[in-house]
């Protein structure tokens, strides 16, 4: 399914930039707030991107989740890491459940953005 990459929102759950914990794709920015524990912004256990490498801040009002564009340094190389590390935990996870064949001789490194958001899933809610 192809999706329009500049409004997709990455938030990894991990404490560690570099590596991929829970991954999330989501469809925009408040689709993504929306989805984010508060307490957990607080307690800093997220980070967020545009799939340009944008990063992007987290906020919260004790209740609610905000989400805003930062003028920072984009990181194409970080989210292309963590989509590769998210879409190899999937194809573990179908391989363990015997659904090898689905995803039979990938080579992560050589899928584009799209192929690779295409593995990991965006999330419709």
């Amino acid at each position: 399914m192809r999706y329009d990459l500049t409004q997709i929102v990455l938030v990894n759950e991990s404490r560690a930039e570099e590596r991929a914990g829970d991954v999330s794709l989501f469809i925009g920015m408040k689709m993504a707030a929306s989805s984010l524990e508060a307490v957990d912004v607080r307690n800093n256990e997220y980070r967020a991107y545009c799939l340009d490498g944008s990063r992007l801040k987290l906020t919260e009002d004790g209740l609610h989740v905000s989400i805003e564009l930062t003028n920072g340094e984009r990181n194409e190389q970080l989210i292309r890491s963590l989509l590769e590390q998210a879409a190899a935990f999937v194809i573990a996870a179908h391989s363990k459940r015997g659904n090898r064949h689905k995803f039979h001789s990938v080579d992560l490194p050589k899928l584009s953005i799209d192929e690779l958001v295409d593995i990991v899933g965006v999330k419709k809610w």
